[in-house]
């Protein structure tokens, strides 16, 4: 898959996901990360990888992702929107079957990564 194919997918998973959650919106009480796993393991963020945890004006925990590239010449940075009822791990990282940690190593995140893109997004309040 080339860069444009990437970027294409990327930007379709992204309109879906706002026009779902725009229709479909309802309060949730699961949030993301669960509770009482806030630590994201390095497998799942990849070797630069970070998070950042805040209060928004509601008072609800928002998770934010974020990772840079370390290519020669970035390109840019690209923000990564969820769908509805989902998160940004489930939707941009690598699945392992059910019930496992997805991770960052063959992951969309990594291959835009490679070609000079750094990746963030945030696990919206829904």
């Amino acid at each position: 898959m080339d860069a444009m194919q990437v970027a294409a997918s990327l930007a379709a998973a992204g309109v879906v996901g706002l026009v779902a959650h725009a229709a479909f919106a309802q309060p949730r009480d699961d949030g993301w990360p669960p509770r009482g796993k806030i630590e994201v393991s390095r497998e799942t963020l990849g070797p630069d990888g970070f998070t950042k945890q805040w209060k928004n004006a509601m008072g609800y925990d928002i998770f934010s992702y974020f990772w840079p590239t370390t290519h020669a010449e970035p390109k840019g940075v690209l923000y990564l929107m969820h769908g509805h009822n989902v998160n940004i791990v489930f939707e941009f990282l690598r699945g392992r079957g059910v019930g496992v940690d997805r991770v960052y190593e063959g992951s969309w995140i990594q291959a835009l990564n490679k070609i000079g893109y750094s990746c963030c997004g945030i696990d919206v309040q829904s």
